[in-house]
């Protein structure tokens, strides 16, 4: 049976309704009923069997439907194998260990949000005020997924934690996996390269809601930290295990190889350039020799020439003809 579950729910197409019943109807009562027309943002329902039928997992988002997706997919690779009938007796202990394995939640992403509740020493009033934020944690969530947030996914941690030796003081946490830019976008250049999130928008928002309680009075105090897997605090971890030291990226010096190749590629490079340059002087040299200086000579007369009769007005060659009693200034060209 249980393999059948985890079969069935892992290629479950939602977010069309698990349902063991069709609705009933009874007018008389005229209590709502879950209809899916109405009900279209639910993203994985599961309708309860007796009248009013409601969505039982209407507090499903996009994160945590990832994280049952992940689960599920990962019950079925594990319980496939008891199929085998060929397994032994510790074999099939193995399987349902292996199945049955708890999560350790604060070694599977990289970044973390932590939200820090403290305040009064009555602990009736901190409970209150706990509750009120437990609450909300919901909408923060919505809030870091699209449309409101792109290129992070945040799930959350089921439950908050005591701090010890403090009183009145608990911390939520929130696991941060950055999309690299190429999810975000189909870039193939992209590959690769984590895009810088503005989260500050979605605190801010939350911070509006937290505080309205108790018309922000009560000395409640509602903080926000971001904290790598590396740096979170020793008790947040039930047993000797620890997240990998992340590795830093030492920058490769250039090799004295391929340093001298350079140097020697820019040498030759420079003597071309001067035998380039070497050339272009000869060739000027050759052609100021005496048979190309007539040939100036005449082309500057005739420049000069042409600028000068440009330079000549109606009126002044009236005049030149005047006085030098000749016929009309006819044009050289």
């Amino acid at each position: 049976v249980l393999c059948k579950f985890f079969l069935v729910l892992n290629h479950w197409k939602w977010p069309s309704p698990i349902r063991l019943t069709n609705p009933d109807r009874i007018r008389d009562l005229k209590f709502e009923v879950w209809d899916p027309l109405r009900n279209k943002k639910d993203l994985a329902p599961v309708i309860t069997p007796s009248y009013p039928p409601m969505n039982s997992t209407f507090n499903v988002n996009k994160s945590t439907l990832a994280v049952l997706s992940k689960e599920l997919m990962r019950g079925e690779r594990i319980s496939s194998r008891l199929a085998n009938e060929k397994l032994s007796a510790e074999e099939i202990l193995k399987i349902w260990e292996e199945l049955m394995e708890k999560r350790n939640f604060f070694l599977e992403h990289k970044d973390y949000l932590e939200v820090k509740l403290s305040g009064s020493d009555d602990e009736d009033e901190f409970n209150k005020y706990y509750g009120f934020v437990q609450s909300k944690m919901r909408q923060l969530v919505l809030s870091l997924e699209p449309p409101y947030m792109y290129g992070v996914q945040c799930t959350p941690y089921p439950k908050a934690l005591e701090h010890p030796n403090e009183k009145c003081v608990k911390s939520f946490f929130l696991g941060l996996d950055f999309k690299a830019e190429a999810e975000q976008k189909s870039d193939a250049s992209a590959k690769g390269k984590r895009k810088r999130v503005d989260i500050r928008s979605a605190i801010t928002y939350f911070k509006g809601i937290i505080e309205k309680y108790n018309g922000g009075e009560g000395g409640f105090k509602c903080e926000f930290k971001h904290v790598t897997a590396t740096k979170l605090p020793e008790w947040v971890f039930p047993d000797e295990k620890r997240p990998a030291p992340t590795k830093k990226r030492k920058r490769r010096k250039r090799s004295s190889v391929l340093a001298a190749d350079k140097d020697a590629d820019k040498d030759a490079n420079k003597d071309t350039n001067k035998d380039a340059t070497k050339d272009n002087r000869s060739k000027k040299h050759k052609s100021d020799g005496p048979e190309d200086a007539p040939k100036k000579v005449a082309d500057g007369a005739i420049s000069t020439k042409e600028e000068g009769a440009k330079e000549i007005s109606e009126e002044n060659k009236q005049k030149i003809e005047a006085k030098a009693g000749s016929e009309p200034m006819k044009n050289d060209k």
